[in-house]
């Protein structure tokens, strides 16, 4: 059976195999015929080139001298139209810094990657006919890691002269500078989180100062009325205000001075949507929940962004070193041994003034006054 063959443009987009592949089927129609020369081949050859293409344009540009040996003028051939899939592969061809250093199979045993890598090299530029040359090593040792790099330059005259020169490399020098690399970007990246700690924890220390209260002394209007166990309860009697102040336009701790929303009353809608807050920012243990309390906290901060003032529909956090909820606390530094207006806790030791407000809400609407004159929770 006969080889069908199209003729060879010298053009990727016209052209429906490589050229390697084009003298093959070449050699192979040849083959068939024993009685033709080498002049004869090269004659022949040109015939299955298309006209007016680039590669007919070339070898009707050869002088008769480069027509008169076969093998000469393929490697001609091949040098003018290298397989450019094949030379695109090999400018991909790329090796990592990590990767140095290491082993990899190659026939059944392991062998060091850089050596691999040259193998590769060297058998993709024999298949593009460009071994011989610097067609497209620079575009490859361009991307070679630093530490391969100050170990092979870039100025060999060939592939094989480039990849004899990969093979050659101390091993041993190259895994203890891939080692070292290792290490510094360790380092780096450690220095890195670090860093981002810092940043988050200024934003946040800034954000608390933000909620400082202008007022230490003001207390929330239902403050006085909170119990610590054992100590009887007193009969709650409002503050009067200025007859120009409405309870709606009062002050309140954790809003810095602006006007309090008015209370609203305590439904069982308003108990329910207080329930699933604090089941929503749980208070975490005092000895190993101060990381999940700052998760938490910064996804509240990204939630709420600018918030300054809790509410029933926001709450927030409890602090994991302070009393539960509902437990007869103090509301401004979250301790259960005195009352919040016989609070003598310096500012640093102060809770946010969003969580004062938290734990007197949740107080007001969640706790309910027992026998003993004590705030407790009822769920």
């Amino acid at each position: 059976m006969k080889t069908v063959l199209l003729k060879f443009h010298g053009v990727e987009d016209k052209d429906t195999q490589m050229s390697k592949d084009f003298v093959k089927d070449i050699q192979i129609i040849f083959g068939q015929s024993m009685d033709i020369n080498n002049a004869t081949k090269v004659e022949y050859f040109g015939d299955y080139l298309a006209t007016n293409s680039p590669a007919k344009d070339w070898y009707e540009g050869l002088p008769s001298s480069g027509k008169q040996k076969w093998a000469e003028f393929l490697t001609a051939f091949k040098t003018q139209f290298p397989p450019l899939q094949v030379e695109r592969e090999l400018v991909r061809m790329e090796i990592v810094g990590n990767e140095l250093g290491g082993m990899v199979p190659r026939g059944g045993v392991d062998i060091w990657t850089h050596i691999a890598f040259a193998d590769c090299l060297m058998q993709l530029a024999k298949e593009a006919a460009i071994e011989s040359t610097t067609e497209c090593m620079w575009l490859v040792w361009d991307k070679f890691p630093a530490t391969l790099k100050e170990r092979v330059m870039g100025t060999h005259m060939s592939w094989m002269s480039l990849c004899a020169a990969i093979k050659v490399v101390d091993t041993a020098a190259l895994k203890e500078v891939v080692e070292r690399e290792r290490r510094w970007e360790v380092a780096r990246e450690q220095l890195e989180s670090q860093h981002k700690e810092i940043v988050w924890q200024s934003a946040l220390l800034e954000q608390q100062r933000n909620w400082v209260v202008a007022d230490e002394d003001e207390q929330d209007d239902a403050g006085s009325t909170t119990m610590n166990a054992g100590q009887p309860a007193k009969p709650f009697k409002p503050r009067v205000q200025p007859l120009t102040t409405t309870p709606a336009t009062a002050p309140m701790a954790g809003n810095l001075g602006r006007p309090r929303p008015p209370l609203m009353p305590v439904m069982e809608e308003l108990r329910r949507a207080t329930k699933e807050l604090l089941a929503l920012y749980p208070q975490q243990p005092a000895t190993t929940g101060e990381t999940e309390y700052r998760a938490q906290l910064g996804w509240w901060m990204e939630k709420h962004p600018g918030t300054k003032q809790a509410t029933h529909t926001t709450g927030f956090l409890l602090s994991p070193w302070e009393s539960p909820v509902c437990s007869g606390e103090c509301f401004k530094c979250g301790e259960t041994n005195h009352f919040r207006v016989q609070c003598t806790a310096p500012v640093e030791r102060k809770l946010p003034p969003l969580e004062q407000w938290w734990r007197l809400h949740c107080n007001r609407v969640i706790g309910q006054e027992g026998h003993h004159g004590v705030w407790v929770c009822n769920w």
